[in-house]
């Protein structure tokens, strides 16, 4: 969402605040070539919302919607996701194996939020697969009439 802010408000990013305005600023500004987001499917809410919000961020960075928010980005970056607490829309294409070192790292990191200790089941399974982390890479699918033109003649 976007919304502009009352000319006193000084919060936000070119009068306006919400995670299209500050995701479409953050994307022209870096121009990234690869984005990770949790999975479109997760369990959580916020997670979803985040996924949803960053695709279509990266949509809105490619196009000429709100100039102020800096210059279109040159290409449109790839899409990953990775599993929170969900399994894939699809079976993934894509594993990255790291070392045993920096699997301790991620466990240890999450596990210095106390808000994370119910996810226990979850570590468990982080764990179990070691050093595998497994990624779906989202096709960027901009509709076309003609992909169906042929069901209907």
């Amino acid at each position: 969402h976007r919304f502009l802010l009352t000319p006193n408000d000084s919060r936000g990013i070119e009068g306006a605040i919400g995670l299209q305005n500050t995701l479409t600023w953050l994307i022209r500004d870096v121009k990234p070539t690869r984005v990770f987001m949790a999975n479109r499917l997760d369990l959580h809410p916020d997670h979803r919302a985040v996924n949803q919000e960053l695709v279509i961020s990266v949509f809105h960075a490619q196009g000429q919607i709100w100039p102020e928010l800096g210059p279109p980005i040159p290409t449109i970056p790839k899409l990953y996701e990775y599993p929170t607490y969900s399994d894939f829309i699809t079976p993934p294409n894509m594993r990255v194996r790291v070392s045993d070192d920096l699997v301790e790292k991620r466990l240890e990191g999450v596990a210095m939020f106390k808000s994370q200790l119910q996810i226990d089941l979850l570590v468990q399974q982080l764990r179990k697969a070691g050093g595998n982390e497994y990624l779906l890479e989202m096709a960027f699918d901009i509709f076309e009439a003609q992909k169906y033109e042929r069901l209907f003649d």
